[in-house]
C-alpha cells in the first residue's frame, strides 16, 4: 500500500476582501498588513467570484450588498458558496443576519459594518486559527479517503481471490456417488465464510467397498481451507502390493493419515478431527473409526438414535490410534417396517454441547424422511435459527441411508 505524503500548509494567509462600496479598504489593509496576510482586493462580487474560483482563498471579508439589491444579492450568495465550497472562512460585513445566504455553514461568520478595527482584527485572527485547524482536519481527510479507495481496491482483490478457493474447494468434493444399490449417499455443507475447514468424500474403493469420510481442520478460512486439501489427498483406504491389494480397516486408514500430519510438523494450534467409514456393500457392514470427532450417529426410522462410539485422539497432535466398530444394516431398529431406514450419520457441528443436543433433537424428529428430505428439512431449521446470519462455524452433514427391505 502506498504512502500518502500530507499537503504542507500555506505559511501566508490568503486573504480576499471584497469591497463594492470602498469603504473597507484602508481600515483592512493595516490589519491584515500587520498579521501577514497576502492580501487581493475585488471591487465587485464578480471580480471576488472569479478570484475565489481559483480555489487558494483561506479567509475573505465581504461587504454584503443592501437587502434591496437583487441581482448583486444573488451574485453575492454565489460568491459566499463558492468561498464556503473552497474551505474558505468568511467574514460578512452586514446590518443583520437577513443577509447571510440560506443554509450558510460555521465558516461564514456576521460583523456589523460599524465594527470596531479591534474586534475586527480579533475576529479574523480566530478565523484564521479556525481555518488551519479546518484545512488540516481536510488534508487528514483526503488522505484517509485515498487510503480508503487503495483499500477498497485491495479488499475487492481478497474477495475475489477468495470466491476463486471457494470453487477449487468446491471442486474437490464428490460429484459422482449418491447411490450404490439399496445405499443412498446425501451431504449438507453450510460455509461460515467463502472456504471451509471442513472437507468430505464419498467414492469406490473396490467393487465392493464404498468409503466415506468428514474432516474438519480447526479454525476458519484460507489456512483450514489448505489443509483440507492435504487431507483430501493424504487419505488412504487401500495399501497396493506387488500383485494385489488390501483394503485397510478404517482405524488403519486414519492412523495413516496422523502419521502424515504429524511429519508435516503443523503448528500447535492446527490439528483435524475426522471420523471414517467404509461399507461392505454385499453385505451392508459398515465399520467406522473417529479421531477426536463428535461420534456418528446411527438414526433407525423410528427415531431410537445411536452413538457410535469409538475411540481416538486428534489428528495432526497425537499418536493415540483409533479404534474401529462394526455396524450392519439390522442394527438400526425394527420399530415399523414401513420406516425401517437405518442411517449411519456422520456429522460435524460446533462443539458446543448445547448445540450438539439441538442438533440431535432435530435429527430425532427428522428421522423418518427419506435422507435427501431429511437434509432439506435440517438446513431449513438451522435458518432459522437465532444466529443463522452469522454461523459461529461451518455445518457439514453426511447421511448414508439403507432402503427398506435391505439386508
Amino acid at each position: 500500500m502506498g504512502n500518502s505524503t500530507p499537503v504542507p500548509a500555506r505559511s501566508v494567509c490568503q486573504t480576499l476582501v471584497v469591497d463594492v462600496e470602498g469603504q473597507l479598504r484602508d481600515p483592512l489593509d493595516r490589519i491584515l498588513t500587520e498579521s501577514g496576510a497576502d492580501v487581493r482586493h475585488a471591487d465587485s462580487y464578480e471580480d471576488g467570484l472569479h478570484l475565489a474560483g481559483q480555489g487558494s482563498i483561506d479567509v475573505a471579508v465581504v461587504a454584503a450588498p443592501p437587502e434591496a439589491a437583487g441581482a448583486s444579492r444573488e451574485i453575492f450568495c454565489d460568491l459566499v458558496r463558492c468561498l464556503e465550497l473552497q474551505g474558505g472562512a468568511v467574514l460578512v460585513l452586514g446590518e443583520n443576519a437577513n443577509v447571510l445566504p440560506e443554509g450558510a455553514g460555521p465558516l461564514v461568520d456576521l460583523a456589523s459594518p460599524t465594527t470596531s478595527t479591534a474586534e475586527i482584527r480579533g475576529r479574523l485572527a480566530v478565523m484564521r486559527r479556525y481555518h488551519r485547524v479546518v484545512s488540516g482536519m481536510e488534508r487528514e481527510l483526503d488522505n484517509m479517503q485515498r487510503l480508503f479507495r487503495q483499500l477498497s481496491g485491495r479488499f475487492t482483490e481478497v474477495d475475489q481471490e477468495m470466491r476463486l478457493a471457494a470453487r477449487l474447494q468446491d471442486a474437490f468434493l464428490p460429484k459422482g456417488i449418491k447411490k450404490v444399490g439399496p445405499v443412498t449417499f446425501a451431504t449438507l455443507t453450510g460455509r461460515r465464510r467463502f472456504v471451509s475447514g471442513d472437507i468430505y468424500d464419498i467414492y469406490r474403493v473396490d467393487e465392493r467397498h464404498v468409503g466415506f469420510y468428514v474432516a474438519d481442520a480447526v479454525g476458519h478460512g484460507m489456512a483450514a481451507s489448505l489443509l483440507t486439501m492435504f487431507i483430501k489427498n493424504a487419505v488412504v483406504a487401500k495399501r497396493i502390493l506387488e500383485e494385489e491389494y488390501q483394503v485397510l480397516d478404517p482405524s488403519e486408514t486414519l492412523r495413516l493419515l496422523n502419521e502424515r500430519l504429524c511429519a508435516q510438523q503443523l503448528p500447535n494450534s492446527q490439528f483435524v478431527t475426522a471420523a471414517f467409514g467404509l461399507l461392505h456393500t454385499p453385505t451392508l457392514e459398515l465399520r467406522i473409526a473417529r479421531a477426536g470427532h463428535p461420534y456418528p450417529l446411527l438414526v433407525a426410522g423410528d427415531g431410537s438414535m445411536t452413538e457410535i462410539r469409538t475411540s481416538g485422539g486428534l489428528l495432526g497432535c497425537s499418536r493415540k490410534r483409533s479404534s474401529s466398530a462394526r455396524v450392519s444394516a439390522q442394527a438400526g431398529g425394527k420399530a415399523d417396517p414401513l420406516q425401517r431406514r437405518p442411517r449411519g450419520g456422520l456429522h460435524e457441528t460446533p462443539s458446543e454441547s448445547d448445540r450438539m443436543v439441538v442438533y440431535r433433537e432435530v435429527l430425532r424428529e427428522l428421522a423418518c424422511l427419506p435422507a435427501e428430505e431429511l437434509l432439506t428439512a435440517f438446513a431449513e431449521r438451522l435458518d432459522t435459527q437465532a444466529g443463522s446470519l452469522n454461523p459461529q462455524d461451518d455445518v457439514t452433514l453426511v447421511v448414508v441411508e439403507i432402503a427398506d427391505g435391505a439386508r
